[in-house]
């Protein structure tokens, strides 16, 4: 894992986090309080999982053509390819709107819950932050540092 970006551990830790979330707001609140931040959990973690497999699918398509395509056909397919990517942020982008608006318009979550679910990514990133800062302090005390 050292020096290298590790998608999987966001998004399994994103998922303890939401559990643990929705558990003690479950436990804490109401059962209505612990199923709205799995509810805002779920729609932030579905857009995670598949913005993060879209962009290494570009990544992976782009170069994997680069070397049999004159720089001209490179670059035309990394426009289709960017263009593609951005419709399909707007797709999702809209459809997370509506899953928004229909959940708070019919009321069927509590909106603190639900923000609090929607919280779960920015919350997992501050978690693995300070997990590596917490890390590299105790490595350059013991004068270890990478």
């Amino acid at each position: 894992m050292k020096g290298e970006f590790n998608f999987s551990l966001i998004r399994y830790t994103a998922l303890v986090v939401l559990l643990v979330g929705s558990a003690g707001a479950a436990l804490a609140g109401s059962l209505f309080l612990g199923w709205s931040v799995l509810a805002g959990g779920v729609l932030v973690l579905v857009n995670l999982w598949v913005s993060g497999r879209a962009v290494e699918q570009v990544a992976t398509e782009v170069a994997a053509v680069s070397g049999d395509f004159s720089a001209e056909q490179q670059k035309e397919l990394a426009v289709r390819k960017k263009r593609g990517f951005q419709f399909a942020f707007l797709l999702r982008f809209i459809f997370t709107g509506v899953a928004l608006f229909v959940l708070i318009k019919w009321r069927l979550v509590n909106i603190l819950g639900l923000i609090s679910g929607l919280s779960t990514v920015f919350v997992t990133f501050m978690a693995l932050s300070i997990a590596v800062v917490v890390r590299y302090l105790i490595q350059k005390n013991q004068g270890r540092r990478d």
